[in-house]
């Protein structure tokens, strides 16, 4: 993989054959992941081989100020999370267009995708609300528990033919805290909304164990459906 900073913050680059239309997928990952980075794309080399995609990892330095969407506290106050998801669009937006740059992209290019694990993919599907840059989004294990979310996803709907994959683990729902144990719900609500309009493809994929279980896995097997389904559309 290529290493590169953008603005500050480290990406990793993995180019499959890309071509003028395949997609881009950028990945959402915490400090010092490029280990998680690897496992993820060797996963992908050798399930989606045949395919042709763009990988942007890209690091957040503080995970829970910079996946926030907004300012929220947990257990609490012994976890605040500062809400700086804002700042992250923009800095995507400034990615975004250094890639296009580098890969010569045409204006009418459309195959930008968002996608990350935990915080990670909670801020992947709010940045496709956010933003106007991304196609579609894979959250895995997405952290949809977070505060004020059901009330967020009620009032709004993802861009028409939008891509959205979600993910959970069987066991992520069964905790003793009180906030997290919304998790299943919260999915199982996210993708309802979702379905409303038909426009939009869509997913739930429930995998064996919990939040921590497979987490490669998992961030690969979104990241090849967004890849999949790019190419058939």
């Amino acid at each position: 993989m290529k290493t590169i900073i953008i603005e500050g913050n480290t990406c990793y680059l993995y180019d499959q054959k890309f071509e003028q239309n395949s997609p881009i997928i950028y990945i959402g990952m915490q400090k010092d992941s490029k280990a998680l980075a690897e496992e993820i794309k060797n996963i992908l080399m050798k399930n989606a081989k045949d395919r042709h995609y763009l990988l942007v990892f890209y690091e957040i330095i503080d995970w829970d100020a910079g996946f926030s969407p907004w300012k929220a506290e947990l257990n609490n106050g012994k976890r605040i999370f500062a809400g700086e998801g804002k700042r992250t669009i923009q800095w995507l937006a400034q990615c975004i267009n250094e890639i296009e740059s580098q890969y010569k992209l045409s204006s009418k290019y459309n195959h930008h995708f968002a996608a990350g694990y935990s915080l990670a993919g909670l801020f992947s599907i709010w940045a496709l609300y956010e933003s106007d840059f991304f196609k579609g989004a894979a959250s895995c294990s997405g952290s949809l528990w977070y505060p004020g979310w059901e009330e967020y996803i009620l009032k709004r709907m993802p861009p028409l033919q939008s891509q959205i994959y979600l993910s959970l683990g069987k066991k992520e729902e069964k905790t003793n805290n009180s906030v997290m144990s919304q998790v299943g719900n919260r999915t199982r609500l996210q993708y309802q909304q979702i379905r409303k309009d038909s426009s939009i493809l869509s997913i739930l994929e429930w995998h064996n164990g919990g939040h921590f279980h497979q987490i490669s896995w998992r961030m690969a097997r979104g990241i090849e459906w967004l890849i999949l389904h790019t190419e058939k559309n």
